[in-house]
C-alpha cells in the first residue's frame, strides 16, 4: 500500500513578515500596556507602539495587494509505504526512520469551524509529515486533494497498524486513531484493541 500526494511550501515573503511583524509589535505594546495600567504606571508609550504596529501589518498588507498569502502545492511528490518515505528524489527506509508522526488537519474541500453566518471550507494543505533519519529532523507539508486521499492515508495507517510500525497521528486537537479524536494514551490503546490491532 502506497499512499502518494504533493508536497506544500509555505511562501517566504518579506511582505508577508513584514505584516507579522507589525500584528506581533501591535499585540505586545497591547499586552504591556494593559500589564502596566493595573499596576498604576502609566505611560502613552504604548499608545505610540500599538500605532506603529498596526501601520506596519498595513503597509505589509497592502504590499502583498490586500491578498491572503496561503501555502502553495508543489510538483513535488511525497510518497509513503511502510517501507519507504519518499519526498521528490530523496528516499528514506522507513526501518530507520526513529519518529514518524502525522500531523493530519484537513482534505480540500472540507467544512470547517462554522465563521459567523457559515462554515469555512478547508484547502486541504495544513497537513505536515515529520520524521527524524540519522538524527536529523524532517519536516514537510503535504496536500489531501479531496475525501479519497485521506481514505487512502487511513489505509496506509491501517497497514502500518498491522505491521506494528511505530508512528503517531494527530490533529490540531491532539491524537487521534484512524481520524478519530482520543483524549490519551490509554483511549489510543483501546481503540486500537477494539479495532483488532494488538
Amino acid at each position: 500500500m502506497q499512499f502518494w500526494t504533493k508536497l506544500v511550501e509555505h511562501p517566504n515573503d518579506l511582505r508577508l513578515r513584514l505584516s507579522q511583524a507589525g500584528g506581533l509589535l501591535m499585540l505586545v505594546c497591547m499586552f504591556l500596556g494593559t500589564v502596566l495600567e493595573k499596576m498604576g504606571k502609566s505611560g502613552d508609550w504604548f499608545f505610540c507602539g500599538i500605532f506603529a504596529g498596526l501601520a506596519i501589518a498595513f503597509i505589509g498588507w497592502a504590499l502583498r495587494g490586500f491578498k491572503v498569502v496561503r501555502p502553495l502545492v508543489t510538483d513535488t511528490d511525497i510518497v509513503v509505504s511502510c517501507s519507504e518515505i519518499r519526498i521528490g528524489d530523496r528516499r528514506f527506509r522507513v526501518d530507520e526512520v526513529e519518529y514518524l508522526d502525522f500531523l493530519v488537519n484537513s482534505y480540500r474541500g472540507m467544512r470547517g469551524p462554522r465563521m459567523r453566518f457559515r462554515r469555512i471550507m478547508l484547502h486541504g494543505n495544513d497537513n505536515k509529515l515529520y520524521f527524524i533519519v540519522d538524527g536529523k529532523q524532517h519536516s514537510y507539508g503535504f496536500f489531501l486533494e479531496d475525501e479519497m486521499a485521506m481514505r487512502r492515508l487511513g489505509m496506509l495507517f491501517q497497514e502500518f497498524y498491522s505491521q506494528r510500525l511505530r508512528f503517531r497521528e494527530r490533529n490540531r486537537g491532539g491524537r487521534t486513531f484512524l481520524f478519530e479524536q482520543v483524549v490519551d494514551r490509554k483511549a489510543f490503546e483501546q481503540a486500537k484493541r477494539e479495532a483488532g490491532y494488538e
